[in-house]
């Protein structure tokens, strides 16, 4: 509905329609990721942030962990789950007066501090995609792994279809 996403829209429309090759250089790298080993491809993905955090994530939360009414980590749990990202925050229920403020967070001392794990936008990005792909799963009360984390944990890397499916919502979220 924001007019930015047309108009976003509208600019890469032009580009891809574009004379100058830069359709023709996406289209070469999608045909080389196609032609592409899937254990190499699996393998970088593995060491992305995104992807090598959910192994850790999964061993911080196994079996389970206690979860707010609208299924998001409680303020307590925000350090250790973005740790888990590569992300140095902290959930607090008052934001320091210090540093520098942005709504319901604020960086001081290189940590982001925030009020709720949804005003950390990688942390919420990622724990979306999560939710999405069945890596983790929600009850009433609880957070635990959830389908797709079975193989996650006895495959020696990640499973390339689940991985690359968390690492796109990601990215488009």
């Amino acid at each position: 509905r924001d007019p930015r996403w047309s108009q976003a829209h509208d600019e890469l429309e032009d580009v891809l329609d574009d004379d100058t090759g830069i359709s023709a250089m996406l289209e070469a790298i999608i045909t080389d990721a196609e032609t592409r080993d899937p254990a190499v491809i699996a393998d970088a993905f593995a060491h992305t942030k995104v992807i090598d955090g959910v192994t850790k994530l999964l061993d911080w939360i196994s079996p389970s962990r206690p979860i707010t009414d609208p299924g998001a980590l409680r303020l307590s749990d925000i350090e250790p789950a973005a740790a888990a990202l590569g992300l140095r925050a902290a959930g607090a229920r008052t934001l320091p007066a210090t540093g520098d403020l942005h709504g319901h967070t604020a960086i001081a001392d290189g940590i982001t501090y925030v009020q709720s794990m949804w005003h950390l936008d990688p942390l919420a990005a990622w724990w979306r995609a999560l939710l999405d792909t069945d890596v983790l799963e929600l009850t009433a009360s609880r957070v635990r792994p959830g389908r797709a984390s079975q193989r996650w944990r006895t495959e020696p890397t990640p499973p390339l279809d689940v991985a690359s499916e968390v690492a796109a919502l990601v990215i488009s979220d």
